[in-house]
């Protein structure tokens, strides 16, 4: 589909960690929404100024992914 993007994340913080695990990149196109493709959980995101971040909460107890994939629909 032409208005879906997909984030490849790589090392997304266990539920130990209460840091926020924040990706940035450079997107123009506004985005609706995004969400885990694994488990279809939303991620929180922001957009501003062409700049783009999501918020990856942490896993969930006895998940260790290394890579997880976020699906991001435009509007």
């Amino acid at each position: 589909h032409e208005n879906t993007l997909y984030l490849f994340v790589k090392d997304v913080p266990n539920c130990y960690t209460t840091e926020p695990h924040i990706r940035s990149f450079a997107l123009a196109e506004p985005i609706s929404s995004a969400c885990w493709l694994d488990n279809g959980e939303a991620l929180p995101f922001t957009q501003e100024n062409g700049i783009a971040s999501i918020t990856a909460v942490p896993q969930l107890y006895g998940v260790n992914l290394t890579l997880r994939v976020a699906k991001i629909t435009l509007a």
